[in-house]
């Protein structure tokens, strides 16, 4: 497993779990750099 995947996999556990958490309404954008 590389570096990039592993990030890539840590952002997308951040993002699944903040949505979780603070239940955003129904057209959310989410934007990264």
């Amino acid at each position: 497993m590389n570096g990039d995947h592993i990030n890539s996999q840590l952002a997308i556990q951040a993002v699944s779990e903040a949505i979780l958490q603070q239940q955003p309404d129904a057209g959310l954008i989410l934007h990264s750099d």
